[in-house]
């Protein structure tokens, strides 16, 4: 065989000659290869001197690639493999943290927060970041269950009068478990961006935290589950994240089991409910994404490498073993039979939606939504599912952008047909939402257009534009949601700040500013409960002869309620449903 430096010919070897530009680091070739001025530095009639930024497998491997996520992490030289990675990192195109101190330097794992490998000496330090992210998780669930809570309560009340519950149901909600969920989950889409290979001066690391939580919290388990023998990272942090949802469950079980307790109360079993499902729609997308990573394959410098984990090979013997027994059979339970069996749950009781017991345990599922589109969150989830499989066409970036554009938009024409919310305002925010990520995702394409042909200025000027849909995106989410806040907790801010400055100075011109604003906002809270009672009243007690026939009713009932954010909103209840009034 020709040995490395040589090639094949005439029925024996030759050597390359580089000062003519000609290499081989392959055995037995036919032919010698040519230096590339773009990737490398210097080479020899066997060795190449990478340029950083590149990175090449093993010392028999003509395949260059550059290290696109980070350059700066692929020191170049004359090395190849882990040996051209700056410290603490390993694996194709030095992606991978040092976490089995394979290089001798220490353990390193990855910092969510900064995405940078960080020694597991500093992780002791990392564990107030840890406890907050703990307080962050839970505390969305407990705003969720308080929300629900409210609802159910709301409906109940209603349903005791049994006539025009839908409607008064629709018109008393605060709409904030509906309004977090929604932003939740296109804020999700809307980070795919960073999925495609280019350049931000900016991260919303906080808003993947804020939607995958569970993963973000077992990532600090890193140094710990890398001292267990037998079991690659990519499998145990998954098993973590299952355990930390466990938890997050039982913790909230104990708040409310103490809670009544203290308040000798009896506790309500449909907290539990809640709580499950309201940490598996949340988490549903994280734990789908990680049994894809398992089965995703990523081919880089001519090898195929486990997508999650690029440091490991893909189809050796346990990674086939962990694919058929683990990823497989727990990515079909999350994304497949749960949604299935939650939807024959719902499909099964249909007439059971407004029955008070059912819909306190299930309501979570179905609240937002019309009554005959009871089954839009499996659409949301399965949706999730299509997205994070299109996401794995990792290095085709037109292709991905392409297929998640047109996912996006037949979802848009799925939903503009059906309006599954039950407020039409609903309906034209999550279909906007859409509109916003689709045209984020397409403008991402072009800064990586801009990126690859070194155009720069218009990449920074298509980053402008990416942070303000981003901004146009969010703003009636937040506003929205503030104003539930505002009109929940303003009456109690400004007591208890009229009471403090009452204790410190009562004569104070700013405490006799907020008593008057305190008595002006309890006088329209009034006027807002007698409007909501005469509405009450013209509904429950006004009799008019005649009946509406379905589908011909084109009478309207308009209410004009003064609200606590000063303005005048016109609630129309349109009749196309069958009754008497």
């Amino acid at each position: 065989m020709c040995q490395l430096g040589e090639f094949y010919i005439y029925a024996g070897c030759q050597i390359c000659q580089p000062l003519q530009g000609f290499y081989s680091v392959t055995y037995n070739t036919t032919k010698c290869s040519i230096f590339d001025k773009n990737k490398f530095d210097a080479i020899t009639s066997n060795k190449i001197q990478l340029k950083p930024g590149f990175w090449r497998p093993n010392q028999i491997s003509d395949y260059v690639e550059l290290c696109f996520k980070n350059p700066t992490y692929c020191e170049g030289g004359w090395k190849y493999g882990n040996e051209l990675c700056s410290q603490g990192h390993i694996g194709g195109l030095c992606e991978e943290c040092d976490r089995y101190d394979i290089r001798g330097a220490g353990q390193f794992f990855k910092d969510q927060k900064q995405l940078e490998c960080k020694q597991c000496l500093e992780f002791s330090g990392l564990l107030l970041t840890f406890l907050l992210i703990s307080i962050w998780s839970i505390l969305p669930t407990l705003l969720t269950i308080q929300s629900i809570e409210r609802s159910n309560q709301l409906f109940a009340l209603l349903k005791v009068r049994k006539q025009f519950v839908e409607i008064l149901f629709k018109l008393n909600q605060d709409h904030e478990s509906i309004l977090l969920k929604l932003f939740l989950n296109y804020l999700w889409v809307f980070c795919l961006i960073f999925t495609f290979n280019i350049r931000f001066s900016f991260s919303l690391n906080v808003v993947k935290q804020s939607n995958d939580t569970s993963y973000y919290m077992a990532n600090y388990f890193d140094c710990i589950l890398a001292e267990i023998q037998g079991i690659d990272l990519i499998y145990s942090r998954i098993l973590v994240m299952f355990v930390l949802l466990v938890g997050q469950i039982l913790i909230i079980y104990i708040g409310f089991q103490v809670a009544s307790d203290l308040n000798k109360t009896k506790f309500r079993i449909r907290v539990l409910s809640i709580t499950i499902l309201y940490l598996y729609i949340q988490n549903y997308a994280s734990l789908i994404n990680q049994f894809f990573l398992i089965i995703a394959v990523r081919k880089i410098s001519n090898l195929n490498y486990i997508s999650g984990d690029v440091s490991l090979l893909y189809g050796s013997d346990s990674h086939i073993l962990w694919i058929k027994r683990f990823a497989i059979p727990g990515s079909s339970f999350i994304g497949l039979i749960v949604p299935l069996l939650l939807f024959l749950l719902l499909y099964i009781n249909r007439e059971n939606h407004n029955k008070i017991k059912f819909r306190r345990h299930i309501g979570y599922l179905f609240n937002e939504y019309t009554q005959k589109n009871y089954f839009w969150e499996m659409i949301k989830l399965w949706k999730k599912t299509i997205i994070i499989i299109l996401i794995y066409f990792e290095t085709d970036i037109f292709l991905k952008a392409t297929l998640l554009g047109l996912c996006l938009m037949f979802y848009q024409l799925i939903a503009l047909k059906y309006k599954p919310f039950i407020l039409n305002m609903y309906n034209q925010l999550d279909i906007q939402s859409g509109q916003y990520c689709s045209i984020t995702i397409f403008f991402a394409v072009v800064k990586y257009i801009c990126e690859q042909s070194e155009q720069y200025n218009i990449s920074e000027l298509i980053q402008n534009l990416i942070i303000i849909l981003s901004i146009i995106l969010s703003y009636p989410f937040i506003i929205k949601i503030l104003k539930v806040y505002q009109s929940k907790y303003k009456l109690v801010v400004l007591t208890s700040l009229l009471k403090g400055f009452i204790a410190f100075k009562p004569s104070f011109k700013f405490t006799k500013f907020l008593r008057e604003k305190l008595t002006q906002s309890r006088q329209r809270e009034e006027r807002t409960k007698r409007n909501i009672q005469k509405l009450r009243s013209l509904l429950f007690s006004q009799k008019v002869s005649g009946r509406f026939q379905q589908n011909s009713c084109q009478g309207a009932i308009n209410l004009t309620l003064n609200s606590l954010q000063k303005k005048q909103i016109t609630l129309t209840l349109n009749c196309n449903f069958k009754t008497q009034i």
